[in-house]
């Protein structure tokens, strides 16, 4: 996302998927995840098997929030997402 597509972002929160992690966290290090991007958006990847999951993120580039709770990894994409552009 670049600077003004993160702006635009925060301005609207929309599109905006939580999920449940499939691993609890073991490889995405959060038992929520939030990513700022239709959920057909997500790699079907994020909750495969442990390989296909790993690999994800592994190779993972894109902003994501993570947290004990749907609203910690929806703060923390929000975090994220500003410590970007400012």
């Amino acid at each position: 996302m670049t600077k003004d597509e993160i702006e635009s972002w925060l301005n609207i929160e929309y599109p905006l998927t939580i999920i449940s992690d499939r691993y609890n966290g073991s490889y995405s290090e959060g038992k929520f995840l939030a990513f700022p991007l239709s959920f057909n958006k997500i790699d079907k990847a994020v909750n495969g098997n442990d390989i296909d999951c790993v690999c994800f993120w592994v190779d993972y580039q894109g902003f994501v929030g993570r947290g004990n709770t749907p609203n910690e990894a929806y703060e923390n994409l929000i975090f994220n997402l500003k410590k970007k552009i400012y």
